[in-house]
């Protein structure tokens, strides 16, 4: 994977790692944190990590809608 934002590639797969270490960290840490959520939803481990995932798939939907609504030819200001 080539990613030219950490400069050379060796750099750049040390940052995935620890970027993917951490995040299965956290994700491990989640099922041990006790919860005192409003609803019965709010105590399932991983939901606030679903729902988040999800709204973000929905939001680039939406977008890409309003993108395919209001889209303009090319040339249209000229």
């Amino acid at each position: 994977m080539k990613i030219k934002f950490f400069g050379n590639s060796k750099r750049a797969n040390g940052f995935l790692k620890a970027f993917y270490a951490v995040l299965a960290l956290l994700i491990f840490a989640d099922f041990f944190i006790l919860r005192h959520g409003d609803l019965k939803l709010e105590n399932i481990p991983l939901f606030f990590t679903i729902f988040g995932f999800i709204s973000c798939l929905c939001l680039i939907l939406v977008a890409g809608i309003i993108n395919f609504i209001i889209k303009k030819d090319e040339n249209y200001y000229d």
